[in-house]
């Protein structure tokens, strides 16, 4: 296994070469410290980046891209490291040795164009609704699971600490959260965040 890292100006740039999998992955994290008031505009964005893009609107569009990228998988996440929130976003994809040529560049393209091209309309997300519904149920159904649930109020006494905030979000939030301000908080992100972006694979 060889590593390189590359400091590239607005982010640095790292690569993992092993000959181990047929797949090819790629992480971009982006790094900030933590603010209570911006971890659910966090959790929003990462699911309605992976949504839809100006490219392909639609869901129905994204599989079908999905499927001729030959079963392309992405997802996303957030996670605290420390006193900082980690929002990232991955992508694994099969070697090109294994399917056509130029499929690695079209993958990454696709997997980037949902980051970076994201469908807005005058500087608004659009069909912000239903992730907003999502989230909204993905928090509530927290008390489902009573051992999560219990280390979240234990956490929550350590007040005014970043591990006593909710990681996953507030109700409270959600219905302050507009197309135009997630679309500006975006912007944010891209210009102030530390990003990283790690290829695994050969």
């Amino acid at each position: 296994m060889n590593i390189e890292s590359h400091n590239m100006g607005a982010y640095n740039l790292h690569f993992i070469k092993t000959n181990k999998f047929k797949t090819i992955s790629v992480d971009v994290n982006f790094y900030r410290e933590i603010k209570e008031d911006e971890i659910t505009k966090r959790n929003l964005l990462k699911m309605i980046l992976l949504d839809s893009n100006n490219d392909y609107k639609t869901e129905r569009e994204l599989i079908i891209e999905s499927e001729r990228l030959y079963d392309i998988k992405i997802s996303s996440g957030i996670s605290r490291i420390g006193k900082f929130s980690d929002l990232s976003f991955q992508t694994k994809f099969l070697n090109e040795k294994y399917t056509e040529e130029d499929m690695n560049k079209e993958s990454i393209i696709f997997f980037l164009d949902l980051i970076f091209n994201p469908y807005v309309k005058d500087n608004t997300f659009v069909s912000i609704d239903n992730q907003k519904n999502r989230l909204r149920q993905d928090i509530l159904s927290i008390k489902d699971n009573k051992i999560r649930y219990s280390i979240l109020k234990l956490m929550e006494k350590m007040k005014d600490k970043p591990y006593s905030y909710n990681t996953f979000g507030y109700l409270e939030d959600i219905d302050n959260i507009t197309g135009k301000s997630l679309y500006e908080y975006y912007k944010k992100v891209l210009k102030e965040d530390k990003i990283d972006i790690f290829v695994l694979g050969d």
